[in-house]
């Protein structure tokens, strides 16, 4: 297997490929069983230690009826997986 060429449908609406279909990305909040349920309804930040990390999204190797940038799932931190990336963010003033 192998992760798909970019660019094939039309970015979003902020221009980005992708999004939704392509890898999960790593996130820097901890996983907590039951966390979503009583979370924050915007920008949740996770609880405050533990020891699975938040994937989020989908990726290329996940059936179709599967895919939801809303998707969340544990992974431990350590893990190398070839369908999880990370995002680089530069915060402008």
């Amino acid at each position: 297997m192998h992760c798909p060429r970019l660019d094939i449908s039309p970015p979003s609406d902020y221009g980005l490929y992708d999004t939704a279909d392509n890898v999960f990305e790593w996130r820097f909040e901890w996983y907590g069983v039951g966390y979503y349920a009583k979370s924050p309804e915007y920008d949740p930040t996770g609880p405050m230690s533990g020891t699975m990390r938040v994937t989020r999204g989908s990726s290329w190797n996940y059936p179709p009826n599967r895919m939801r940038v809303s998707r969340r799932i544990e992974k431990h931190p350590t893990s190398m997986l070839d369908y999880v990336e990370f995002r680089c963010v530069k915060i402008v003033p």
